[in-house]
């Protein structure tokens, strides 16, 4: 399963998802290159020509690029103002990136389940499968479901210390991010029949 790009998302979002970004477990680096761009972004214009089907994940869009750039404080101003399972799921990626892991569950906790997460669990599983067994892997394998409560509690665990566990979350994380966009964008467009 790829999880990354399936498809041409138009300008501005093509410009913004030229360079492959690993996403960090933390908070990252700010891509200041793509600050103005990023600036210029709002629900009306992130899907160039494209008419929005559903503004509140032309809004998602944004809040995503931000984090994808390693925006965080950006991104939070934006998802905290979308009232849906997807906005918490976003604002949940934030505050687990800032390290406030509380906080990051308080809003998968508002998140519910989501229409990725059997999507997000296929890839972690698939992650996992690559792996020597270990404390993580074993774990994950053992989830029928996706569990962001779970993967909140291993990235705690595993920042900073540049283990195995560590680069899987590093993986699944990016996995994640792919995943929830193309989602997001799906429904956006009008592509994916959901408001979620």
């Amino acid at each position: 399963m790829s999880t990354e790009r399936r498809e041409q998302y138009g300008a501005p979002i093509d410009e913004l998802l030229r360079e492959a970004r690993p996403i960090s477990l933390g908070a990252g680096t700010p891509n200041i290159a793509v600050e103005d761009q990023l600036r210029g972004l709002t629900p009306q214009n992130v899907l160039g020509g494209m008419a929005a089907h559903d503004r509140s994940m032309a809004s998602c869009l944004v809040s995503a690029l931000w984090l994808y750039h390693d925006f965080l404080n950006e991104s939070h101003t934006v998802s905290q103002s979308i009232e849906t399972s997807t906005g918490s799921f976003l604002h949940g990626i934030m505050h687990r990136r800032e390290g406030d892991f509380g906080n990051a569950k308080y809003w998968y906790r508002r998140v519910g389940q989501h229409p990725v997460f059997a999507s997000l669990q296929e890839a972690s599983l698939e992650i996992c499968a690559r792996e020597k067994p270990g404390k993580i892997t074993s774990y994950l394998l053992k989830q029928s479901d996706w569990d962001p409560f779970l993967f909140v509690d291993a990235v705690e665990q595993s920042i900073g210390r540049g283990t195995s566990c560590e680069r899987i979350c590093k993986e699944i994380q990016q996995a994640e991010w792919w995943i929830l966009f193309n989602h997001i964008f799906a429904s956006a467009t009008g592509s994916l029949n959901t408001t979620n």
